[in-house]
């Protein structure tokens, strides 16, 4: 009996839902309003109590302490975005027009954008194949006089291998910005990510691991640049004095509500990575006896990572030449959620576009990151949140299609 594919108007592998994201059950929508009733819905202009030693006097500053002592970071404070997080990071480094941080290109845009807004020039290094993080052996290639940071993003839960990277910075006399979006609670050598560099930013923006819709945090443990940090989030105050505005900074604080909804998330964040770790180990171990499927993970034993991003290298070639992006379809149709990821390398980006004469030229200098953009299939956290027959189903429907792919392949043109 020829088993029909959903795409195709066949029964799905899978009918009911996933795991929502973000899981807001009415009951921990109580508690919320609980920690907000009759209490003033801005964090206020002072710097955290904690910073020096005494208690917390809001809500924000008890996420912020928790979140400090948990990282073993000195000054923590949260903003309005992680973006905002790496604006204020490359700022307070007092980048010049001419000046240049080295980056990944196989990021979010903030990453290097960042970088823009504070005045400097992005410069992409390519990634490596295993785990798509920064290809460390490339950066030295990109390191001029003009250089003066380097802006190290930790893709997809795996942390880059900072040993390296600490070389590096202290050889050339680099600041470090860890961009942790993706790493909360990731490790390397037993430190928390964000703790290693210079400064560590943080997201809680909607699909995080931690998450209260829009959000972000920033940590180091210098405090003339945690004041510095924190002054140009609020209004560019040094002081407590509310109409005091010594620097050109902006209004980024993060509000009670969404602290909140940070501290619920923290409260069940602990037994749901538990959970992931258990469901994506598995999914990883099946799926990588699939020919044609290979796993993005990590073998480095001082690496600790999570599983933000569950992803996967799909090579066409196994599957009878179907297009990645016909494998994807096919997939959400049998009830699977799972995305394209990145469709280009930030250089490929209008904002940061380089005019090469054309692919190949691409292909030569980020031939890791073109792979990639190609290649790369994201499966989300939210899917490893459920049971093992959960996984089981993902699993089955990559199966279904490699087993029936020829109903959707392109047809032949036969010759007249």
């Amino acid at each position: 009996m020829v088993t029909i594919l959903a795409i195709k108007g066949g029964a799905k592998t899978r009918n009911k839902p996933f795991n929502t994201w973000p899981d807001f059950k009415e009951e921990y929508l109580d508690k919320i309003v609980k920690m907000i009733k009759g209490k003033v819905l801005w964090r206020g202009l002072e710097i955290p109590k904690f910073w020096d030693n005494k208690s917390a006097i809001n809500i924000s500053e008890e996420f912020e302490q928790l979140f400090s002592n948990h990282i073993k970071s000195k000054y923590v404070f949260s903003l309005n975005s992680g973006s905002t997080a790496l604006i204020i990071a490359c700022k307070a480094l007092r980048l010049r027009k001419e000046d240049e941080v080295i980056v990944s290109p196989y990021t979010y845009f903030a990453s290097a954008s960042s970088i823009k807004e504070a005045g400097a020039t992005p410069v992409f290094v390519d990634i490596c194949s295993d785990t798509l993080n920064i290809a460390i052996k490339s950066i030295e290639q990109k390191i001029t006089e003009k250089t003066k940071a380097l802006m190290i993003v930790h893709f997809g839960g795996i942390p880059v291998d900072m040993e390296p990277i600490c070389q590096i910075s202290r050889k050339y006399n680099l600041a470090i910005i860890e961009d942790c979006a993706h790493v909360i609670n990731a490790k390397w050598d037993n430190k928390n990510v964000g703790t290693i560099g210079t400064v560590g930013c943080f997201s809680f923006q909607g699909t995080k691991l931690i998450t209260a819709g829009e959000g972000g945090a920033i940590a180091c443990d210098d405090r003339e640049l945690a004041n510095y940090m924190f002054a140009l989030h609020n209004g560019g105050r040094i002081d407590n004095s509310p109409y005091r505005h010594e620097l050109l900074g902006g209004n980024y604080r993060i509000s009670e509500i969404q602290s909140a909804l940070l501290m619920l998330g923290w409260e069940f964040f602990f037994e749901q990575e538990k959970i992931r770790k258990i469901n994506a180990e598995y999914f990883y171990e099946k799926v990588s006896e699939i020919d044609g499927i290979t796993i993005i993970d990590n073998n480095n034993p001082k690496i600790e990572r999570n599983y933000y991003i569950i992803a996967i290298r799909y090579n066409h070639l196994h599957f009878e030449g179907l297009t990645k992006k016909r494998f994807i379809l096919a997939l959400n149709a049998e009830g699977i959620p799972c995305s394209a990821g990145y469709d280009k390398g930030l250089y490929k980006n209008p904002l940061f576009f380089q005019n090469y004469s054309g692919d190949s030229e691409y292909d030569n200098i980020y031939p890791e990151t073109e792979k990639a953009c190609n290649e790369i299939i994201w499966f989300p956290h939210h899917l490893f949140l459920g049971k093992k027959d959960d996984v089981d189903d993902i699993i089955n429907a990559i199966h279904k299609i490699k087993e029936n792919v020829r109903q959707i392949l392109p047809k032949k043109r036969t010759a007249k």
